[in-house]
């Protein structure tokens, strides 16, 4: 069985794609946000809801992840952006063979204080009436940080459970990210390519550009 395992699913971008070059059994999607699995199953698509960091699945032959984009698009907060080195550091030390859970409550550590101190600026700016209390603004930031870190939950599935060929998605800012994926997984023996994707260049009367990573063994 050709096992694909989508996390971050959503509601079924790349099991559509998937749908479209015929591949439609052993497809598993693992997602947390209750609508996104609705719409998936409404869509025929299989999705697991769960939280993807306690995630610890078979091996598969196709890995799939779009970790959440919210803290590293402009449109979101941008606290990811400031955190590319200490996240790069991550992935490379997973890489390495250290315990990916310990290198992910570490990055996460590292990451907190950029976050609270994005959660501190902002809450400075709301009027006295609307101002957060210190327990609010520090749980925010912890849950910022949590969600930036999400970015090396790929790395921690491709050390656990190997795969044939992985495909990887985010935001064009987390290019840097998935070069650094590129260098670690090149010496595991996969041949990787990596670049900016837009959608309209592909027929879709949208512009929609992704940072894309696809690595394969063959």
């Amino acid at each position: 069985m050709r096992l694909i395992e989508d996390t971050f699913a959503g509601p079924g971008g790349w099991d559509e794609g998937l749908r479209v070059l015929g591949i439609t059994e052993h497809v598993v999607g693992y997602e947390w946000d209750d609508a996104a699995c609705r719409t998936a199953h409404a869509a025929g698509h299989v999705r697991v809801r769960t939280d993807v960091t306690t995630l610890h699945p078979p091996a598969a032959w196709g890995r799939i992840s779009s970790p959440p984009c919210t803290k590293f698009s402009t449109a979101g907060s941008g606290v990811g952006l400031r955190a590319l080195d200490t996240l790069a550091a991550g992935i490379r030390t997973i890489f390495d063979g250290h315990d990916p859970a310990t290198v992910i409550e570490q990055t996460r550590g590292a990451v907190y204080p950029t976050c609270l101190s994005y959660r501190t600026d902002v809450n400075a700016k709301r009027d006295p009436g609307r101002m957060w209390n210190t327990e609010r603004v520090e749980l925010a930031a912890r849950m910022d940080a949590f969600t930036t870190a999400l970015v090396l939950e790929p790395a921690r599935l491709m050390i656990q459970a190997p795969s044939m060929w992985i495909a990887l998605e985010q935001v064009p800012a987390v290019l840097p990210l998935w070069k650094v994926y590129a260098e670690c997984l090149r010496p595991l023996g996969y041949s990787v390519w990596v670049g900016i994707l837009n959608s309209a260049d592909y027929g879709v009367p949208q512009t929609r550009r992704r940072a894309i990573l696809t690595a394969h063994r063959e």
